[in-house]
Parts: structure tokens; sequence; C-alpha cells
């Protein structure tokens, strides 16, 4: 009885509770029932016997992911592009549902380990303009950690993962400000604070409620286009933590503002990345490659064929038939 009253029923058409389930962040681990059936569905018995043991893990129910929603008059298996029955689901932090296979599954234990990874509150590394955009600027609020090395990357880690365990409606992401660069209106970027090379930068970047019209007829009129560039694009906001030092009290009352929305600045246009320009030449030249040769008649003016008659005026570096006199 136990077990049963453990599994929770999610009716799709409270389509807000079904919202909160699949974007709300909450760990929760469902089972897909088919609509229109006469025969009985049955829960896979390692759910039933696991949903009380592993309540501190996940959330355990059921849902019909085959029934039109009622708004968009699609099923939830045509939203997430789900595989066909039976199909058990692992679903947080505000990600797509990842399918679970639970045919080899025996017991709790085994159902821990193999749905576990997909529960974890995680900072996803950033690789990409489609990945920021996915895992951070379309989320309601979402949490940058800038870093230009692991151990500062490593550090930082270790701090936010505990807090953000329990802020789960925050989607954290890393960012490695070495290879990419934040694309940010001028006057929020300004507000950047100076840190220290040890310390990760961290932004928060929401979709929550932006500050009122100022009531000052001139200063609205400055403000306009500012103003009507934040609700262009739904009311975004930001804000940078402050201070030298990346401290669990601070960075904690950080997380629940960003989470809330509460203290941002408005943003005048939709944050994103681009690479940074590798413009520094390297100390050094470098010999010609095979295409380099084709293309040019003769070689650089420091590298030159061996065997040259050019008389030598300093050291060599033999590479590839080919030397390097230092002028």
């Amino acid at each position: 009885e136990v077990a049963s009253s453990s599994l929770l029923h999610v009716d799709f058409h409270d389509e807000a509770w079904v919202k909160e389930v699949f974007f709300g962040g909450q760990p929760w681990i469902l089972h897909c029932l088919q609509g229109h059936t006469s025969v009985e569905q049955e829960v896979p018995d390692v759910l039933r016997e696991s949903a009380f043991e592993l309540r501190s893990m996940a959330t355990f129910g059921t849902i019909s992911c085959w029934e039109r929603l009622p708004s968009s008059q699609k099923t939830l298996a045509q939203r997430f592009s789900l595989p066909k029955p039976p199909l058990t689901l692992a679903i947080a932090n505000g990600d797509a549902p990842v399918p679970v296979d639970l045919a080899s599954v025996v017991g709790a234990e085994e159902l821990r380990e193999k749905a576990s990874p997909h529960l974890a509150a995680k900072i996803t590394p950033i690789d990409g303009l489609a990945g920021f955009k996915a895992f951070c600027s379309k989320r309601k609020s979402c949490l940058v950690v800038g870093y230009r090395s692991a151990a500062t990357l490593r550090a930082a880690n270790r701090i936010l993962a505990p807090l953000l365990e329990q802020r789960r409606g925050l989607r954290a992401v890393a960012l490695d400000t070495s290879d990419w660069q934040l694309r940010l209106d001028e006057r929020f970027a300004k507000q950047r604070p100076v840190i220290g090379s040890t310390r990760a930068d961290l932004l928060c970047l929401s979709r929550g409620e932006a500050p009122p019209v100022p009531s000052n007829r001139r200063l609205a009129k400055a403000s306009s286009e500012a103003l009507s560039g934040v609700a262009r694009h739904g009311q975004r906001g930001g804000a940078w933590m402050q201070g030298e030092r990346l401290e669990e009290s601070e960075a904690a009352a950080f997380l629940d503002r960003c989470q809330d929305g509460k203290d941002l600045t408005s943003l005048l246009d939709v944050p994103w990345i681009a690479h940074r320009k590798k413009g520094s030449p390297s100390p050094s030249p470098s010999p010609p490659t095979k295409a380099s040769r084709k293309t040019k008649s003769k070689p650089s003016a420091k590298w030159r064929k061996k065997n040259s008659s050019q008389p030598d005026s300093g050291k060599k570096m033999d590479v590839d038939g080919y030397e390097f006199v230092e002028l």
C-alpha cells in the first residue's frame, strides 16, 4: 500500500501541472500510459517497489503520453519525440525527458544507478551557440559560470553543486571565456565586476519581471528604447555576482535572487555568445606546410631550403627539409 501511494498519477488535462513536471526542474521518474485501451496497464514492479525507497531521489508517477493535450492538440510523445511503449522517463532540470530502459533493472539500487545521472543538478559545459540557447538563453532562469581554467571551474562547482540541488528552477551552464565571449548590451556589460583570475564569473540571466517604466516622462522617453527591447524579448534581466571571493552564503543568496528574478537590470538584447578572435601572432614563425609550398614559388624570408647559397647569419633549426635562420 505504501508503494502504491508513492506513485502519483499526473493528469494530462491539468496543463499547469504537466508544465511544472516537465519544465519546473524538479526530478521525476514517470511511466507512460497509453490511452484508449481496454486493457488495464501495469506499472513495472520495480517502479512500484522503488517509489518509496527512492523518494529522496525523485518523485515517481504515471502520465498518459499518447493523449492529446487540450491546448496544443499534441501528445507528449509528439512534443518530445518519444519512442514507442513501454516507456519510462527521467525528467529533471527543465531538460528534455530521457528514456530509461528498465528491462534489466531488478531492484531499487539498480534503478538509482541507471536514473541518477539524468536527475542530478549539473553545470552543463557550453560548446556552441545552439547549446547556449537550449540550456540558457531560452530558459526562465540561467546561471552562467564563466571560467578560464579547469581549476577555477572545479572550485566553483564544489560550492555551487549543492546549492543547485536545492534550486532546481535555475539552470546552470559553464562557459570557457578564453574561447567564448558573452555578447551583452553595453550598459549592462559595464556592470561586470573586476575579480581575480581564480574566481569564476557568475552571471544571472532571467526572463522574469523587468523594472517598471520610470514615472518621470523625460526619463521614460530616454529609456523607452531599452524598455521596449526588454518587453520584446520577454522582459529579460540580468545581474552579476559582486565580490572578489566566491563564498557559499553569498552565492546562495545570489542564486535565490536569480531563480526568483529579483534585483535584475533590464536587458535590451537577447544574450548570445561568439568565438573570441585569435588575433595574437605566435612568438616564432612556423615552418611552411606542404600546401603552402605548392602555392608559393619561394620559402618565406626566414625559412629557406637546405644548401641555399645565401650566407648564414645566425642560428639554424632544421625542419622537414627547411632551415630557419635567426637574423
